[in-house]
């Protein structure tokens, strides 16, 4: 693990901890917990956490209604609530107060509940529990009552029972530190890393917490940006498609509300126009690919109408060889829209116009909803299978590790890739150095919800100074206060997020 910026803060562990999976956590005190979106366990299921605890009687999972929840009432004692029926066992286990602890709740295929702490497992008195451990839908209290006050960390869950060795895997060791659940075989169905990869934000906003594993797969991207009315995105730049022949360009979008919106373009009126890709809710046609050339505007009315609230994938393509010029539109990898004219045969033109992202250049269409991952193919005519490969099942995938072409230029949108200067939201294109400008968007805009990154928590009562450098076999690790992602501008460009000045090599 090495320096990494998470916006809008910067993780730099202490150079001993280089090489641990984990080095942060998070710091909880009463009223404040992280809530998700509620999920039910069945059968034999396994709950894994990392707690330093202040004071006892405190609850680590639960849902909202208090029927269903685990707490640690003593050093020696656990309650479990399943459907409303309440065991207390002295499992073995002795919890102790300000020490770092790894704990799991097992329960295997007979039903039984077991305790392991630090990778030991204690069967005293473990009961039989049938059921569904169900609608669970916060960490570190039960309904509104036994807030968990310390630290905390590596929360997960797996929809079966871990072995020993497993959970002993998962506890680690002081060398590399905490064990990662994804390396496991069968990763966790849910996994919040918490400090290591929390976006907490320095006002009164709600951090995000994402879900690092949804059914056991990952996503490229855990964030995206959520743009309303006036809000988008400036590229600054002449217009990366002005004077190609050939292109095609990919991004993801979820909208709010049935409104016209324009995902990207370079649409300016008149004739000062290049390309767009928009969603139009007049009759008939839904999402559209516009491309200008030969002085005259080809547009391609797909009639697809995306489903509100659900993250939709868009590939459009200007091919000049294909029936003597053609525009297509890929959707969700699978449904492909082409229209052809020898017009198409002649390169779009520059017009020295910036390229825009979530909104029709004369400043409308705007779009209500979230985007991620724009990229722009310059010289590449994307084909039906390679837009399924960037689909990738719905969900987000390293753009840079495709069997094709790398895209020319990707604004992913996400936490990686984007910083807040101090007054808006800048977008680094990780390939060529066009970052972008927001307009209207703060550190609130960027949002833990990406094409398959779902179930992702969210923070009550959190801010940055919850972020603790600090986690079992790992101390001394610092984070950053008001330091942006970016260079001076000119001789250190914000692609890399640090200065490339190094001392004694000017």
């Amino acid at each position: 693990m090495a320096t990494n910026y998470i916006a809008p803060t910067w993780r730099m562990p202490e150079n001993g901890n280089q090489s641990k999976s984990s080095n942060y956590s998070l710091n909880f005190i009463p009223n404040s917990y992280i809530s998700f979106p509620a999920f039910s366990l069945t059968g034999d299921f396994t709950v894994s956490f990392w707690i330093k605890p202040r004071a006892f009687a405190f609850a680590t999972i639960g849902d909202a209604i208090s029927s269903n929840w685990l707490r640690i009432q003593n050093s020696t004692r656990t309650d479990l609530d399943l459907a409303n029926t309440q065991t207390q066992w002295e499992s073995g286990a002795t919890f102790t107060l300000n020490e770092w602890q790894h704990v799991v709740l097992r329960r295997d295929a007979n039903n039984v509940c077991t305790i392991f702490r630090n990778g030991i497992h204690y069967t005293n008195n473990a009961p039989t529990k049938a059921g569904t451990f169900a609608n669970l839908d916060s960490f570190g209290k039960k309904s509104s009552a036994n807030y968990f006050n310390g630290q905390a960390a590596g929360v997960c869950v797996f929809d079966y029972a871990l072995s020993p060795g497993q959970v002993e895997t998962l506890y680690g060791d002081l060398t590399s530190g905490p064990g990662d659940p994804m390396a496991l075989p069968t990763p966790p169905i849910v996994y919040y890393e918490l400090g290591g990869n929390a976006n907490l934000t320095s006002g009164s906003t709600l951090p995000n917490f994402p879900n690092l594993s949804v059914g056991g797969e990952v996503a490229y991207s855990n964030y995206s940006v959520k743009f309303a009315t006036f809000d988008y995105f400036n590229l600054n730049n002449s217009g990366i498609m002005g004077g190609k022949n050939t292109y095609s360009i990919s991004a993801w979008f979820k909208l709010d509300q049935n409104a016209s919106s324009a995902i990207f373009s370079n649409w300016y009126g008149g004739t000062s126009v290049n390309y767009l890709l928009r969603y139009n809710t007049s009759s008939g046609l839904g999402i559209q690919w516009y491309v200008y050339s030969n002085n005259v505007s080809t547009r391609l009315d797909t009639g697809y109408i995306p489903t509100i609230g659900s993250w939709t994938h868009v590939v459009a393509v200007k091919d000049p060889i294909t029936s003597g010029g053609q525009i297509r539109v890929y959707i969700n990898g699978v449904s492909t829209f082409s229209s052809n004219s020898t017009n198409l045969s002649s390169p779009t033109p520059n017009k020295n116009q910036a390229d825009q992202i979530a909104v029709f250049s004369s400043g409308s269409n705007f779009v209500n909803g979230n985007v991620s991952n724009v990229a722009y193919w310059t010289d590449t005519a994307l084909t039906q299978p390679q837009a399924e490969e960037i689909y990738n099942n719905g969900k987000t995938v390293d753009l840079n590790n495709l069997t094709f072409t790398a895209p020319t230029n990707w604004l992913p949108l996400d936490e990686k890739s984007v910083y807040y200067n101090g007054s808006t939201l800048r977008a680094r294109d990780v390939i060529n150095n066009i970052d972008a400008s927001g307009i209207n968007l703060q550190e609130e805009n960027m949002v833990g919800d990406a094409p398959g990154s779902q179930t992702n928590g969210t923070g009550i009562n959190f801010d940055i100074t919850d972020l603790e450098g600090d986690m079992n076999g790992s101390s001394k690790n610092a984070y950053s206060i008001n330091m942006a992602d970016y260079g001076d501008g000119a001789t250190n460009p914000a692609n890399s997020g640090r200065s490339t000045e190094v001392p004694g090599n000017p």
